[in-house]
This record gives structure tokens, C-alpha cells and sequence, in this order.
């Protein structure tokens, strides 16, 4: 029986070659998603030492503790993808970290932001490990040009997260900096979701297979 990754790679596999139009969709959707991780990584410590009234011990304490949560709950994500797809992995593991966000823009005090650690760790460890494979996958028949967007996808997420720092300073503090950077991987989410469920995607497959064994 195929396993979840060989049915995904089979049922959505968009391209062979990095430059179809359909391919950057499904990047762009992980690049939003993505960068969470990098407006978070931003806006923590403004929020702990700042809204919340923490120290900067408090900061490192936080970092720690979600380090090693990620570790537990990295096995966690691969098991889960196992059992349903990776997109559903990814989309679950987002949706738990924008809800991360969401509290950590709300927190007044320290105690909040250790309450949300769980919660942090969970998402975090699906975003920075599953998306990984499902990149590669885009582009399987090419193993090397489909590794390169996961370079991709670290500097494009690494952008949007620098756009949205940037906006959300400029009209607002950073508690709704940070509700902004989990609104970005909501949009990320909802754009997974709808490309996965278009059938000219599935569609494509087919002819696109057929030409290449007798290109």
C-alpha cells in the first residue's frame, strides 16, 4: 500500500521544471506560513520585555524551553503526516502557531507568555520540519531543483517577515506585530487549502507525465 507522501507527490505533483507558474503557489502558501517563525523571532523579546513587563532572562528561559519542546513534538509531526498528508500536517501545525501569536500579541505578563510555550513549541516543530520534504516533493523527479526551494522559501519567508515587521511598527506596537505575523500564516493556511483543493491541479498530472516519457 503507498504511504501518504508517495500519494501526495502523485495526486498535486505540479511540475518538473522550477519556472511553471503552478509551482510558486504552493511556495508562496509555505513562505507565509514560514515566516511566523521569522516575526516571532522578532517580536518576542520586544513583547516579554516590553507589554508584558518581563526581564530578559525571561526571554531566554522562553527560547529554551520551546527549543526543547520542538525536539519531542518533531517526532510528533512526522507520525502525523504519516496518517494524513503533509499539507494537513502543515496547515494543522500553522493554525496552532498563529493561535501562539495571537496570545502572545494579548499577553500582559511573563506568566502568559510560558503558558503559550506548549503551544509554540507544537506549531513551530511542524512548520520548520514538514515543509521540508513537501518542497522537495514539488519538484520529485528533479531531487536537486526541488531541494532548492527550500533556499527559496527561507529568503521569501524571511522577506514577508521583514514587510510585516515593518508595517505592523509603522501603524501599530509590536503586540499587534505579532497578531499581524499570525494573520499572514492564516492567509498562508487558506491559500494551502485552496490550491489543494483545485481540480486542475490534479488534472495536470496525467498530460504532464505522459509528455515527459515521450519528450
Amino acid at each position: 500500500m503507498p504511504n501518504g507522501r508517495s500519494q501526495l507527490t502523485r495526486s498535486w505533483h505540479p511540475s518538473a521544471h522550477l519556472g511553471t507558474r503552478q509551482i510558486w503557489p504552493f511556495v508562496l502558501a509555505i513562505a507565509l506560513i514560514s515566516s511566523t517563525l521569522h516575526v516571532n523571532g522578532i517580536v518576542l523579546p520586544l513583547v516579554v520585555t516590553g507589554k508584558a513587563g518581563g526581564q530578559p532572562a525571561d526571554v531566554g528561559a522562553i527560547v529554551g524551553i520551546v527549543a526543547l519542546l520542538e525536539i519531542v513534538f518533531i517526532f510528533f509531526w512526522g507520525w502525523v503526516e504519516t496518517k494524513t498528508s503533509a499539507a494537513v500536517a502543515i496547515a494543522a501545525s500553522a493554525l496552532l502557531y498563529c493561535a501562539y501569536m495571537l496570545g502572545l500579541g494579548l499577553a500582559k505578563d511573563p506568566m502568559t507568555v510560558y503558558l503559550l510555550t506548549p503551544l509554540s513549541g507544537l506549531g513551530a516543530a511542524g512548520i520548520i520540519s514538514l515543509p521540508i520534504t513537501y518542497l522537495q516533493n514539488l519538484i520529485a523527479r528533479r531531487a536537486g531543483l526541488g531541494s532548492s526551494l527550500i533556499a527559496v522559501n527561507i529568503f521569501l519567508a524571511g522577506g514577508l517577515s521583514s514587510l510585516l515587521f515593518s508595517v505592523g511598527t509603522a501603524v501599530s506596537d509590536y503586540s499587534h506585530t505579532a497578531m499581524l505575523g499570525a494573520f499572514a500564516g492564516l492567509c498562508g493556511v487558506a491559500l494551502l487549502s485552496f490550491i489543494h483543493k483545485r481540480p486542475s491541479v490534479k488534472d495536470d498530472l496525467p498530460t504532464q507525465q505522459g509528455s515527459e516519457h515521450h519528450g
